[in-house]
């Protein structure tokens, strides 16, 4: 992990986790762009999953829409593209991430979908913490199955 020297912040991140049924996940994230404003100097994210039949994309620039999309290619050859963006809402002028305006709906009784439930957040939590935990101590965190039914176990490989 790369910190910040003005905030202590990591602002580079690599780790490769090895799930139970040997699926293995690279993830890579930094933070580490040139700034000039939040309009000028938006985010750059980019999302790739590769499976057995073939690969899933999503990425663009935050406060651009239209510089991204989701993206299909299967090794059959189907492509399919769904252009649009949609990352952060964070403009002073706007009504705030979309993630506040869905909990401030399920509060007033909206009905909602909750696509991250508690399992989900507990489950990220627990990887953040063996990344960081890994990154410190530079040995392999293992994070071992949660009591539900679908449990899935996996190992935290960090490199600084």
């Amino acid at each position: 992990m790369l910190h910040s020297e003005k905030t202590g912040a990591d602002i580079t991140d690599i780790a490769i986790v090895h799930c139970a049924g040997n699926a293995i996940m690279s993830i890579h994230g930094t933070a580490s762009m040139p700034f000039k404003s939040y309009f000028e100097s938006t985010k750059h994210i980019h999302m790739k999953i590769f499976g057995s039949g073939g690969v899933l994309s999503y990425g663009g620039e935050d406060q651009h829409p239209e510089s991204g999309g989701l993206r299909l290619e299967l090794f059959d050859g189907t492509d399919q593209h769904l252009p649009g963006f949609y990352f952060e809402n964070y403009q002073a002028e706007g009504d705030g991430p979309e993630s506040l305006q869905v909990f401030l709906s399920g509060c007033t009784g909206t009905k909602i979908l909750n696509a991250a439930d508690a399992m989900i957040g507990r489950k990220v939590v627990a990887t953040l913490d063996a990344m960081y935990k890994s990154a410190k101590t530079g040995q392999f965190e293992v994070i071992k199955p949660f009591e539900t039914a679908n449990e899935i176990d996996y190992t935290i490989y960090l490199f600084d």
